[in-house]
């Protein structure tokens, strides 16, 4: 084994490794399902002009919220409104 790669975290080998935490954690399909059942969301990545992105970063703080609150809850209003 290489020097590097005995010095790097994430290649270790033995008990308590990454190596056994990720084989446990791949075998347990319970475990798996509770994340993906958990998981209701999607990654989403767009671009938004840059004062506009700076407006909702500014109110979010404002209000002690999260851009992404904002962004939901305007979305779901506007769909709401198209039907």
């Amino acid at each position: 084994m290489s020097e590097q790669m005995k010095n790097n975290k994430y290649n270790r080998t033995g008990p308590g490794s990454n190596q056994t935490v990720f084989s446990m954690i791949a075998d347990d399909k319970e475990i798996q399902e509770t994340v993906n059942a958990e998981k209701k969301k999607k990654k989403a990545t767009f671009d938004m002009d840059a004062d506009l992105h700076r407006r909702l970063r500014r109110y979010a703080v404002d209000y002690d919220t999260t851009m992404i609150t904002i962004v939901e809850k305007a979305l779901n209003e506007f769909l709401e409104k198209e039907q």
